[in-house]
């Protein structure tokens, strides 16, 4: 649900734009809804740094992550073999970035056809009928993309996650996480989804961890004299 107090606020189709394709990615994914809770916390970082870096930040992932990909966290979305991070200049995989008018934006890696097992539960949706249709054929072969609805809404189509950015002061943001599920899913895939959505993006996530290092710590150097005095 989308809202705006705003009387002269263009229509939400003219607001999401191209966004909407991005969207897709996630919401042509089965007959998705929201597993029951939500997670809630907090850092202390400013909520721009969490949206900057999901619009088009592809390449703090080897730097950032790397120490959780060496203690065995993988990222990828129905494929057979475990995702790793190299170098900028390895094991190179083709991928796009999107900016859009009103500030939206999102980054997605492509993922080889040949990789996919599509009879996993994370890679079935790739058979619906007529998907191919409505996301073409860079949509069907994306593996996941993280996304920011401007200004502060993050979709992530390959762990199926919806989080509110909402900005507490300058310096603090709170978090509100859900994760979406086909609502024909047995019950022990819902329980590993949600479980693999906590290890990654959750409060105590590998990658959300790194991920807030980064922004509480150029939040402190935001506030430094020198870049208050100059213009980044």
């Amino acid at each position: 649900v989308f809202g705006t107090f705003d009387p002269n606020a263009p229509s939400l189709d003219d607001y999401l734009g191209d966004m909407r394709w991005g969207l897709d990615l996630l919401l042509s994914q089965g007959e998705l809804t929201v597993v029951p809770g939500v997670a809630r916390w907090v850092m202390d970082a400013n909520w721009k740094f969490a949206a900057d870096n999901a619009i088009g930040d592809m390449y703090h992932g080897f730097y950032t992550h790397r120490s959780a990909v060496m203690a065995g966290h993988a990222s990828g979305t129905g494929t057979n073999k475990r995702r790793s991070i190299s170098p900028p200049d390895k094991n190179e995989r083709p991928g796009l970035t999107v900016v859009t008018e009103y500030g939206h934006g999102f980054t997605a890696n492509m993922v080889d056809p040949n990789e996919v097992d599509l009879n996993s539960h994370l890679a079935a949706w790739r058979k619906r009928p007529g998907l191919r249709a409505r996301v073409g054929d860079v949509g069907v072969s994306i593996n996941r993309a993280n996304m920011n609805v401007f200004p502060n809404l993050f979709v992530n189509s390959g762990s199926r996650e919806l989080m509110l950015r909402n900005p507490l002061s300058p310096t603090k943001l709170e978090i509100w996480k859900f994760v979406l599920v086909d609502k024909n899913s047995p019950p022990e895939t819902v329980r590993g989804l949600v479980r693999a959505s906590n290890r990654h993006f959750g409060p105590a996530g590998m990658f959300e961890q790194d991920d807030g290092e980064n922004w509480d710590q150029s939040t402190q150097g935001a506030v430094a004299p020198m870049t208050r005095r100059d213009d980044l």
